[in-house]
């Protein structure tokens, strides 16, 4: 058992001058792969402190408000003293935002460096983890414009982006949790940077999909969708359909879900059982159609969608044998015995397992006017 202690201290203030000349506050840390398999590539970003006054600002500051550290060493405590070594500063993790895994390294492995940091005193369990597209370093190098630093700015992007999809929010403890479970593959939002003139933004392109602690396959931004209705993780539920006679947006709420896992003689079953309501938000087209023969279309096309988009992400995660959603820990809860005997065999028995899907959508909100102008228009 982890026992974690967590600081309630804040950014700045929290410490005298004295103290402040003393110490490094690293605001990023990343893994990268090492030449040597055996070796770690440990990446620090260490925010600049100005006497009384906490952190520079970025966006008043000619050169950057950070440094980064790096090093090479055989564990990751070995790495953090070496680095130490080097510093005229102690080193300082409590606030550190994001932990990031370089994409070589995550490809490799990364169970080694989950378990040294869960036991790190100073490490915080509800820190972000994400992948790099590329290096971890590449990442916590860029500066980030109206942000202190890019580990600062790559933190608010994720709350941001998780309003969206709250696959998106992945913290060290989350990502523990999966990896304890005995067949759950768990999934880390990919993050880049997209270059804008000399500074960065960051966006996540996707979830990493992980199977013995390695990154085994992407998730892009429509299968995320996809997972993201079956665990019913999306926030922001906006659909975008089009029929033959028209198009329309709308809003997916008041969602409820039930996952039912069935065994019988002849095969192993996941049924899913999707009702949910339609808000209209936006409607071209439809000409010559009245309201109900719109509204059957609209509640056809949604679910038609809906049922692909998460039967695309399934499907996927079959071929790469994969279960991040859990199906085996659901099916051990369910059927307990049953469960002994086949867990051994999960990872064929997830290839061949079937879903049903019985989405069942409702039109409940067309805006202020029922008809678009179309339909009007046609009318007269």
């Amino acid at each position: 058992m982890i026992v974690i202690l967590l600081a309630n201290t804040t950014l700045a203030g929290c410490w005298d001058n004295d103290e402040l000349d003393t110490i490094s506050i690293a605001t990023g840390l990343g893994v990268d792969a090492a030449e040597n398999e055996e070796d770690v590539h440990l990446i620090l970003q260490v925010g600049k402190i100005k006497e009384n006054s906490g952190y520079e600002s970025g966006s008043s500051q000619q050169e950057n408000s950070f440094w980064v550290m790096e090093t090479i060493d055989k564990g990751i405590s070995s790495a953090i003293n070496n680095l130490d070594t080097e510093s005229t500063r102690t080193i300082f993790l409590h606030h550190n935002q994001v932990i990031i895994f370089g994409k070589e390294q995550a490809q490799k492995g990364i169970k080694k460096y989950v378990d040294a940091f869960s036991r790190e005193h100073q490490m915080r369990m509800e820190t972000w983890v994400v992948v790099a597209d590329n290096m971890a370093k590449d990442i916590l190098s860029n500066a980030v414009e109206q942000e202190t630093n890019s580990a600062i700015g790559l933190s608010k992007m994720i709350e941001t982006s998780s309003r969206q999809y709250e696959s998106f929010s992945v913290r060290f403890i989350d990502l523990i949790s999966k990896m304890m479970e005995e067949t759950t593959s768990p999934i880390i939002p990919i993050v880049r940077a997209k270059p804008e003139d000399q500074n960065s933004k960051f966006e996540i392109t996707g979830l990493a999909i992980f199977k013995d602690d390695k990154y085994i396959g992407k998730l892009d931004l429509e299968k995320v969708r996809g997972y993201s209705w079956i665990m019913d993780r999306c926030k922001k539920n906006s659909l975008n359909v089009t029929t033959d006679n028209g198009y329309a947006n709308m809003n997916i709420t008041n969602i409820n879900l039930k996952k039912d896992p069935k065994i019988t003689e002849d095969e192993l079953l996941i049924s899913i059982d999707f009702k949910g309501d339609i808000n209209v938000s936006e409607m071209q087209g439809f000409e010559g159609m009245n309201s109900n023969e719109v509204f059957s279309a609209l509640k056809k096309a949604g679910e038609r969608a809906i049922k692909k988009e998460i039967l695309d992400c399934f499907n996927y995660t079959k071929e790469l044998n994969g279960d991040i959603y859990g199906f085996g820990t659901e099916i051990s809860r369910k059927y307990p015995k049953e469960w002994e005997k086949m867990k051994e065999n999960w990872n064929d028995l997830y290839t061949e397992l079937k879903m049903e899907i019985n989405i069942n959508l409702t039109v409940r909100d067309t805006g202020k006017i029922v008809k678009s102008l179309d339909m009007e228009e046609r009318a007269e």
